[in-house]
């Protein structure tokens, strides 16, 4: 029987991990565009107020990429935080 090694087959995968940030979990890939839009996530302690600050810089510039990670957030936020 063929032995593997299991941190060789899985190095490679392109899984999007949640890491926690001060409070909130993002992806790496998350955290980098908000990192690009100005966006510190470091200082917010809860995702209501990423999402909250996000919407309303919506409300002033059009942006695809910014609206799928609002979109993202709300969806983890609702299911991770919300009592069922």
């Amino acid at each position: 029987m063929e032995e593997y090694n299991i941190d060789e087959l899985v190095k490679d995968l392109d899984v999007e991990m949640h890491d926690f940030y001060n409070g909130i979990y993002l992806t790496k890939r998350q955290a980098q565009i908000l990192k690009e839009y100005g966006f510190d996530y470091n200082k917010y302690t809860d995702m209501k107020s990423l999402i909250f600050d996000i919407n309303n810089y919506l409300e002033e510039v059009e942006d695809e990429q910014l609206e799928n990670i609002l979109y993202e957030l709300s969806e983890f936020d609702y299911y991770h935080n919300t009592n069922k």
